[in-house]
């Protein structure tokens, strides 16, 4: 079985991408910042083939194929600012112009395991794996089984 949770958070800046030609001569220019926030949640089935297994070793091959749950938020905020004037501080200065998006979107979700293999008992392992998916292309970790 295939779950997985994530969360990711980034912040930009244009602060530092404007034109210094322009900037000299004193024209406004238009100075961005933005918020993306996403989080994730995959649930996908999971077939395994066991290659060879002893006592504490396992190598296998596997494919899980199930759905994901994608939400999105950008918020972004736009402020004229002129190369005379110090750069707008955000927190006191009103936005010119805002905006943003939110979207939640369903996919289809799978991971294609190669080869991968895992060291120790049954309740608590670790792996390694060679593959293609949304978890990606190697994959390292702890696995524990309640």
């Amino acid at each position: 079985m295939l779950v997985n949770w994530g969360v990711s958070n980034d912040n930009y800046d244009t602060r530092n991408d404007f034109d210094y030609y322009y900037s000299s001569y004193g024209y406004p220019h238009l100075y961005g910042y933005a918020n993306e926030h996403c989080n994730f949640f995959v649930f996908a089935p999971s077939v395994r083939y066991t290659w060879y297994e002893t006592p504490g070793i396992r190598s296998y091959s596997r494919i899980a194929l199930g759905t994901m749950r994608h939400h999105l938020k950008f918020d972004y905020a736009n402020y004229y600012w002129s190369a005379y004037d110090p750069l707008p501080d955000i927190s006191t200065q009103k936005p010119e112009q805002t905006g943003g998006v939110e979207m939640i979107k369903w996919r289809m979700a799978y991971q294609l395991t190669a080869i991968g293999a895992s060291i120790g008992g049954n309740s608590f392992n670790f792996f390694g794996e060679l593959g293609y998916g949304n978890l990606g292309i190697i994959r390292l970790g702890v696995g524990f089984v309640f």
